[in-house]
């Protein structure tokens, strides 16, 4: 950059490649460059770069991902229950309908990742980068998500019974028709009015955001603790209008 600030002498360089291994170092990889689809359960795949591999529907339970680079890979409908993705790099990925049940993705980096209708269920979500993610329909149930990043992401539809977001950053996130019953919203960065149309029935936030919950319609019961619980949601909540 010179003195005012202009680019000059730019090179191009595929820092991709000279970041992350050659897949072919991986024995398990090679047929997938010959197109076939093998079981790989339980692989251990290091730091293979795999920017826009194909892995549709292909067997990954208990693999390890964690160090992968998987930047707008297929991961269609894959299996991937208990697999490792911890500071994993999925940015853009195709993961619907994906199986994710208590697979670690704490960490992770998932912006504009299409995860909807993925199931994960009892997943380790903290700390994990998922801003303007769509997680449309999928299933958040017992996820732990603390201190996620989901601004700005897609959680119409989505199940998130029990899970974990406290202190999340859950800001201009998309909740129309969410369940977030029994969750635990402590500490977590949000705007109400994101809320209005999820259910919240025993959902604990704040005791701080109790008055705010109340005018909301809310009806809450505050705890000596430092927190209230949502014991019935407003009128509105999930499409039910107040007479």
């Amino acid at each position: 950059i010179d003195e005012s600030g202009l680019l000059q002498d730019v090179k191009i360089i595929d820092w991709k490649l000279m970041s992350r291994e050659n897949p072919l170092h991986y024995p398990a990889l090679k047929d997938f460059v010959e197109g076939k689809r093998p079981n790989l359960a339980k692989a251990r795949l290091g730091t293979a770069g795999l920017s826009g591999f194909d892995f549709e529907g292909v067997n990954l339970i208990e693999a390890d991902l964690g160090s992968v680079y998987l930047n707008w890979a297929n991961l269609k409908r894959a299996r991937l229950e208990k697999a490792n993705l911890c500071g994993g790099l999925l940015i853009g990925a195709d993961l619907r309908e994906a199986v994710l049940a208590e697979a670690d993705l704490a960490g992770s980096f998932l912006m504009c990742t299409d995860l909807k209708r993925a199931d994960l269920s009892n997943a380790r979500l903290t700390k994990t980068d998922l801003n303007t993610s769509d997680l449309s329909e999928s299933k958040l149930m017992g996820a732990d998500m603390q201190k996620a990043d989901l601004r700005n992401s897609n959680l119409n539809k989505a199940n998130l019974t029990d899970a974990d977001l406290s202190e999340a950053d859950l800001r201009g996130v998309n909740f129309t028709g969410a369940v977030l019953k029994d969750a635990d919203l402590r500490g977590s960065k949000f705007i109400l009015l994101d809320l209005a149309n999820a259910t919240l029935s025993g959902a604990v936030f704040d005791l701080n955001r109790a008055d705010e919950l109340e005018s909301a319609g809310f009806k809450i019961t505050r705890s000596s603790d430092g927190y209230c619980t949502i014991i019935e949601d407003a009128a509105y909540t999930s499409g039910r209008q107040s007479t």
